[in-house]
């Protein structure tokens, strides 16, 4: 059975069996602020809006006994031995004999408007928040606080205690919960457990375990006695913090801020899979070459390796002292690299999580970081405004790669192994030559800061994301600005273009993961008589309804001119003329 209280002042029952209701009493004409069982289930006290109280026989509905009101809300009511303390909106508690109805005590100290409460099993104690920033603890029948705990700054917004009376938790405006010991009002631990306010706290009925929710969309458990996170329950996804593709390209696997994983099949963009990073933060993310293996930075300084099909951790890594900025696994998926805030660069041997090799990369933050298609040369971009070769697999500096005005944010190397990209925010991309870093050309950006790079399969064109939300593709190394689309309305956080080259998936701080068509890319006279059909099956899918589109058609038509004799569209002896082009718009 389950009692409600409704607006008008009465009481229902509702049966959980066959949803049947009845009115058991009514015991003011107020609506019902609030309810209390009393231990074995026989009797049962609602509070009303103007401050009454009444207690009445759960089975018979009669009533027990009355309160008169004070003309403020009961907020919350609290059983003690044959006694019964309201909790008022305005007004400082009291404590009411139950037999007689008698006030014994009004408990004194408060400060302003009651605020969060939590009561001890028992009724021995309770606690009510002030808006003097403190919560206080009153134990039972005694008039003034025994104890004022002091939150400064913080603003407390709810709070619960465990049944054996030992436990307080707190839940703060900023999303830190502190828990307390209640035999010496004690902290015991303090946690930043939501990046937005807490909503709601409990503790399971052994006191184990406490459950927390925040305005940020997370509900998660927690060990009641560290503060420890047990696991997720509801996570609301947030920003994307990283994007990698799986090998063959029909995967992207997201890293999103809030600390948790999906995997999505490039093809139909359905979720395959997701699982918690157990981070309160991501910062970065890598996948190994073989797609078995998914490496997670969080923003705690934790590092930890991951079973992509699965979820399951294999292992955290030892020797981190500073958070992770950006990660990179080497060819043969048997060693990670780690860039820090520190500008330290770490290397790791997969997977058991071994620290290798621990050095001064950059004076800065390691920003972003790629290794050469046969494993023996890393690149990095650092917040110092350089970027850095090194060889592999000892990490000795090759070339520091100055001339950028801001923080090299971004970096790629080409599918040949022979060329790489840099992106910042002084509306350049820059292209170096493999070993020596020697000049290779500079592409004329977008406005914007250049968030990440990526080559095409075939290493023809460059794409570049911004943080205005924008994708553009270049020519490489010419430079020429093939296409450009809106894709987020906030900042790109990761590229990659999918097995068959044809499209390119991009990721945005609007948690977002978008499939974008790639335009043609490739000189025509690289073009073979083979890739005809596959550029008219874009034509049909109805991809002419926009550039992109018109652009597939029109190559389509210089294609089939170009190869007029091939695919038997007229005779050469019928003249030149027959296959003239003219452009309409």
């Amino acid at each position: 059975m389950v009692v409600t209280g409704d607006a008008e002042g009465n009481l229902i029952t509702t049966d959980v069996r066959t949803g049947l209701q009845r009115i058991l009493s009514r015991g003011s004409s107020k609506p019902v602020s609030c309810l209390l069982l009393f231990s074995g289930n026989r009797k049962i006290a609602a509070g009303y809006q103007d401050g009454s109280v009444s207690i009445h026989d759960v089975v018979d509905g009669s009533a027990i006994m009355a309160i008169a009101g004070t003309g403020y809300a009961v907020r919350a009511l609290v059983e003690g031995r044959g006694t019964l303390v309201i909790v008022y909106d305005k007004t400082p508690p009291a404590c009411y004999d139950t037999l007689s109805g008698e006030r014994l005590v009004v408990y004194t100290g408060g400060e302003g408007p009651a605020g969060c409460f939590a009561a001890a099993g028992n009724g021995s104690w309770f606690s009510l928040a002030g808006t003097d920033h403190a919560i206080r603890i009153w134990r039972h029948v005694t008039p003034g606080p025994v104890a004022v705990i002091p939150f400064y700054n913080r603003n407390i917004t709810c709070c619960t205690a465990a049944i054996d009376n030992t436990l307080l938790v707190c839940g703060c405006s900023e999303g830190t919960i502190r828990a307390f010991c209640m035999q010496e009002t004690r902290l015991i631990w303090e946690t930043k457990a939501h990046d937005r306010t807490l909503a709601a706290l409990t503790l399971s009925p052994d006191g184990r375990i406490l459950a927390s929710a925040g305005w940020d969309g997370i509900v998660s458990l927690r060990d009641a006695g560290t503060g420890k996170i047990i696991r997720t329950l509801r996570r609301k996804a947030g920003a994307i913090a990283g994007l990698v593709l799986t090998p063959c390209g029909s995967y992207a696997v997201c890293g999103f801020a809030n600390g948790t994983a999906s995997v999505y099949d490039c093809h139909d963009g359905s979720l395959v899979n997701s699982f918690d990073l157990y981070a309160a933060q991501v910062r970065a993310i890598a996948m190994s070459p073989d797609g078995r293996i998914l490496a997670s930075a969080g923003g705690d300084s934790t590092l930890r390796l991951w079973e992509v099909r699965n979820g399951s951790l294999i292992t955290g890594l030892e020797g981190l002292t500073t958070t992770v900025s950006c990660l990179v696994f080497a060819p043969d998926a048997r060693m990670l690299f780690a860039g820090g805030w520190d500008g330290r660069l770490r290397l790791w041997s997969v997977p058991e999580g071994r620290l290798l090799a621990d050095l001064t990369g950059h004076t800065s933050t390691i920003v972003c970081c790629a290794v050469t298609p046969d494993g023996t040369l890393l690149v990095t971009g650092s917040n110092d405004t350089t970027a850095a070769i090194w060889s592999l697999p000892g990490l000795d500096r090759l070339a520091t790669i100055d001339g950028s005005w801001s923080e090299v944010s971004a970096v790629a190397i080409a599918p040949a192994g022979d060329l790489f990209a840099t992106g910042d925010s002084d509306a350049a991309i820059r292209l170096f030559w493999l070993p020596c870093g020697t000049r290779a050309g500079t592409i004329p950006s977008l406005p914007g800061k250049v968030t990440s790079l990526v080559f095409t399969p075939d290493g023809t064109a460059i794409i570049a994301g911004y943080d205005t939300g924008t994708i553009a593709v270049f020519t490489c190394p010419g430079g020429l600005l093939i296409h450009s689309t809106g894709a987020h309305p906030a900042a790109v956080r990761g590229l990659g273009v999918i097995s068959s080259g044809s499209a390119v998936i991009s990721a945005g701080m609007d948690g977002e993961i978008r499939l974008s068509p790639l335009p043609w890319t490739r000189p025509l006279s690289s073009t073979t008589l083979e890739e005809i059909p596959g550029i008219a099956a874009q034509v049909d899918a109805g991809m002419n309804l926009d550039k992109t589109g018109r652009q597939w058609q029109f190559l389509h038509g210089l294609l089939a001119a170009r190869f007029r004799q091939e695919i038997g569209l007229c005779t050469l002896d019928e003249g030149l003329d027959a296959f003239d082009i003219q452009i309409v718009g």
